[in-house]
């Protein structure tokens, strides 16, 4: 496991960092954190992503994890973009902050 840098986590909120491939499943999720698993063939890297401020990591690299062994762990039997995953990822945890810290009146 590894942090990933501030260029690695732009580039993931477009497609996998090793296989360029832009879907992925989404995987176990606690707190503010979120797994995601690379849906190509032959890849499903992992990663962890939360909020844009706080450290991603690569969770396991390409061909070390089948899907048959990740499909008990994941949320969705159907991949999504990264795109997707992002926007949506980004709107709940934006929306965790704001329950956790809410704005004085």
């Amino acid at each position: 496991m590894r942090n990933l840098t501030d260029s690695e986590k732009g580039i993931l909120q477009r497609h996998c960092l090793y296989c360029d491939g832009e879907d992925f499943y989404i995987g176990p999720q606690g707190g503010l954190s979120f797994n995601i698993y690379c849906a190509n063939p032959g890849c499903h890297a992992g990663y962890n992503v939360t909020h844009k401020m706080l450290p991603w990591q690569v969770i396991t690299k390409p061909g070390e994890r089948e899907l048959e062994e990740l499909r008990p762990i994941l949320q969705s039997p159907r991949a999504t973009t990264a795109i997707a995953i992002h926007a949506t990822l980004s709107a709940a945890i934006e929306k965790a902050l704001k329950a956790a810290w809410p704005e004085p009146h």
